[in-house]
């Protein structure tokens, strides 16, 4: 397939990918891991490091690449949108086409020229990469007036033991050379107008082609560090591998700090800042303009001030508490029992501990849900451990697979004391012990992103089949065409002796609900190219669409029962920060901002230096804001790190301090978990209490906050 694209909006993740993974192949560090070094696990968490370092690349460019258009006011166009305005498509790392070892697409650009980058390396002045076997297809490539209508790459030579792969460029200068003009002549920054711009685009073109193949060599790699260590443990190369994970900690540092690039131009080294970049893509956003991007980010719109520029970046969350956060969760995963199958509780202390409410072991269930985001967590947040992961995603799939129903459904909470029945009574012996028998859309999507996270960290395909059976039970039991369409609720136990006997289809449908089940099928088209999974994602994403506000300030929380009146009765936040996170859609930035301050909420003892309360976060929903609801605050400060606009860091700050806060000062605390609430009490205006009681889910929660890890993306 070929597809054509202009706006590079993810040009920083594409470029970090491509230059991290080119080092992590071609770096060889003086200081080597040896032998000493080979304990047991040693290989597999080898390979998970590795997995884990490429995806905490793609994480942080992902997010400044969504920042730097978004912070020009430049519109993050999605490909419908693009197409509908007969501008240009916009393509994603999602939407390339895979054939083989190649993949193909077709870009309009300037003055083409790609001779080769410039890779900044430590302790040297820096390495030229040729691509000695790039193929023009006219002898006038060159001419201004005679412009190729086609460039051919190949990459063989350049990238060793990694196979061809080719890149069709089509050319079309004219547009963007007046755009050039134009920038140099309304901006002092700006490069002049006879500055080689096709270069740059060129090569972030062709990092965005080696950024998608980063899946598929990840994967590659980790089977490869798996496979030698199992079956030729002693001669297993480990200086070879540790090179090639030293090498992707190093890029992964570099790219981090960096806000500059630096390209070979024809044998010319010349330097491209991120300012220039984003005043590119803000141009290419809407080439009609003559004068500075607009603000607004409203083609419609005439011409505004300067837009301002973004912060410094936002801060990770010190070690040190994100450690102690995930030491909570391995004790939790083994409280009973340090391998094998099992799920941890959902809630410790407080009011679910032990006391005649929930007898001397205290509340038990183990939530789907808090499991699910649990699982992501330890796939992708600030103390990955994919062997914990596994474990818990291995006992997901166990429940799917042995379900009484056995059709997919993963139920709403089990029982972790013991997690597999054995006496056979009810059900035969093996089958989960099932907490809650409800069975509702969301969870089902958040059990599936689960899978997805594990499987493209890992490559182990029972994964991809759990998601799968997740997302058929969804099409086939949750679709739904009445009014906006979408996805309605699931299926709840009514029984009173909660059997799961008295199982009652939900008809209305959850803005939530939508948004996970948009961003769960997204996942499964990029992970399998089936267009079928991306029209079903954009039927949930469509619904969510519908429920803006008049006022496009917010996300009402969903419809009635009869599918189509909008339910106004409350207003959540998690639909706010989690409808942006799924989607980049910069419409959804505006409800960002306003549950961060309609849903603000304070609480706590004073701070011993400033005097004010250690709290400062958002509650569950805009009925009670009398606390904080610490997991809603973990939301919004992982929403602050992929957006990373103006004034986003300060922000951050405020939260990422309120989470310190709360290890450490909020009731009930443990010095390393996060309670669900400040205090007892706080109503989510939908029938339910968040008490003060170490909860996985918001400690999980602040695992990915803490990194800026989008749980809703790949």
């Amino acid at each position: 397939m070929v597809t054509r694209f202009m706006i590079l909006h993810r040009f920083r993740r594409a470029v970090g990918g491509l230059l991290a993974l080119v080092i992590a192949f071609t770096l060889v560090p003086t200081a080597l891991v040896g032998p000493a070094y080979a304990t047991e696990g040693y290989y597999s968490e080898l390979g998970s490091r590795y997995a884990n370092l490429i995806e905490s690349v793609r994480n942080r460019f992902a997010a400044e690449g969504s920042a730097a258009t978004s912070s020009t006011g430049s519109r993050a166009f999605t490909p419908r949108d693009l197409g509908q305005s007969g501008r240009y498509l916009l393509v994603s790392l999602d939407t390339l086409a895979f054939e083989g070892d190649h993949v193909q697409l077709v870009v309009s650009s300037s003055d083409l020229y790609v001779q080769g980058y410039y890779l900044p390396d430590a302790g040297q002045n820096g390495t030229v990469f040729w691509f000695s076997d790039a193929r023009l297809d006219s002898s006038t490539a060159f001419d201004q007036n005679r412009l190729p209508r086609q460039v051919m790459l190949g990459f063989a030579s350049s990238y060793q033991g990694m196979g061809n792969s080719e890149l069709a460029l089509t050319i079309n200068g004219g547009r963007i050379q007046t755009a050039i003009s134009q920038l140099a002549q309304s901006n002092p920054d700006s490069p002049p107008s006879s500055f080689a711009m096709g270069n740059s685009l060129a090569i972030m073109v062709v990092a965005i082609v080696e950024a998608a193949r980063n899946r598929g060599v990840q994967q590659q790699v980790h089977r490869s560090i798996t496979s030698e260590a199992n079956t030729s443990r002693e001669s297993f190369d480990t200086r070879r591998w540790a090179d090639v994970i030293r090498g992707w900690e190093h890029m992964s540092r570099e790219f981090r700090a960096g806000s500059s690039w630096t390209f070979n131009d024809q044998g010319v080294i010349r330097t491209v800042t991120l300012h220039m970049m984003r005043l590119w893509l803000a141009l290419l956003a809407n080439p009609n303009r003559t004068s500075q991007p607009m603000c607004s980010g409203d083609p419609s719109t005439g011409s505004s001030p300067e837009c301002p520029q973004p912060g410094p970046d936002v801060p990770d969350a010190p070690k040190a508490s994100t450690d102690a956060a995930y030491s909570y969760i391995a004790d939790d995963q083994d409280e009973f029992g340090t391998d094998g199958l099992g799920v941890p509780r959902s809630y410790t202390g407080g009011f679910f501990g032990p006391g005649d409410r929930f007898g001397d072991g205290g509340y038990q269930s183990s939530f789907t849900y808090d499991n699910a985001v649990t699982i992501i967590a330890l796939v992708k947040g600030a103390r990955p451990d994919l062997s914990r992961a596994a474990r818990l995603g291995d006992s997901l799939l166990y429940a799917q697979g042995h379900d009484p129903e056995n059709d997919g459904r993963i139920r709403a909470s089990y029982l972790p004391d013991p997690f597999v029945t054995t006496l056979g009574r009810d059900y035969p012996a093996g089958t989960p012990y099932i907490g809650g028998w409800s069975v509702y859309t969301g969870n089902m999507a958040w059990a599936g992103m689960a899978f997805c996270h594990l499987y493209e960290a890992t490559g182990n395909g029972d994964y991809l089949d759990g998601a799968l059976r997740a997302a058929d039970w969804i099409q086939s039991n949750s679709a739904d065409d009445r009014g906006a369409g979408g996805y309605t609720g699931g299926y709840a136990d009514t029984s009173a002796a909660e059997d799961g006997s008295g199982m009652v289809e939900r008809t209305w449908k959850a803005t939530e609900h939508n948004i996970d089940v948009g961003a769960f099928f997204s996942m499964l088209n990029r992970l399998t190219g089936d267009q079928a999974w991306k029209d079903r994602s954009d039927h949930a994403f469509a619904f969510v669409k519908t429920m803006l506000s008049a006022d496009g300030n917010h996300l009402w929380t969903g419809t009635g029962l009869d599918g189509v009146t909008v339910n106004e009765d409350a207003v959540p936040e998690d639909v706010q920060t989690w409808s942006y996170l799924a989607t980049l859609d910069p419409a959804y930035e505006r409800v960002v901002d306003w549950a961060a301050g309609r849903m603000a909420a304070t609480d706590g003892p004073a701070d011993a230096t400033t005097g004010e309360p250690m709290f400062k976060g958002v509650s569950f929903g805009a009925m009670d804001t009398s606390k904080v609801w610490f997991e809603g605050t973990a939301h919004l400060l992982t929403a602050y790190h992929v957006r990373n606009g103006t004034g986003d860091a300060a922000k951050a700050a405020v939260l990422q301090k309120t989470l310190e806060n709360a290890q450490t000062s909020a009731p009930h605390n443990d010095g390393r978990a996060i309670v669900a609430a400040s205090g007892d009490g706080l109503d989510t205006g939908q029938g339910d209490l968040y008490y003060a009681s170490r909860h996985t889910g918001a400690t999980a929660w602040y695992l990915l906050a803490g990194v800026g890890a989008n749980p809703f993306r790949l």
